[in-house]
């Protein structure tokens, strides 16, 4: 069964009721650290999000026949294809995916 919960403004989605409260119990004890142990945390957490993306993006991966330069082409045309659309640029006719 799964709960969801809206909880500082965030609708917060849990397995059991235990789940939530030992999520509460760490926003609890996060609130009380100092400023820079926080952003610590934030830091390390955003670190452990990476890394399990990462990870599960491996894995993926590693059962496909793409070469490592077709996975590098594809990697700098989707980089290059958020930059131009964070500037507005919608022109991407010099970069192709690879298929």
């Amino acid at each position: 069964m799964t709960y969801l919960c809206i909880e500082g403004g965030r609708i917060m989605k849990y397995t059991s009721q235990k789940d939530r409260q030992e999520y509460i119990s760490v926003m609890k004890l996060a609130a009380q650290l100092p400023d820079e142990e926080k952003a610590r945390l934030s830091r390390d957490l955003m670190s452990e999000v990476r890394r399990s993306r990462l990870e599960k993006l491996q894995t993926d991966v590693r059962d496909t026949d793409l070469s490592d330069d077709e996975i590098r082409a594809e990697v700098e045309y989707v980089r290059q294809t958020m930059y131009m659309e964070r500037r507005g640029d919608e022109d991407y006719s010099g970069y192709k995916s690879v298929d």
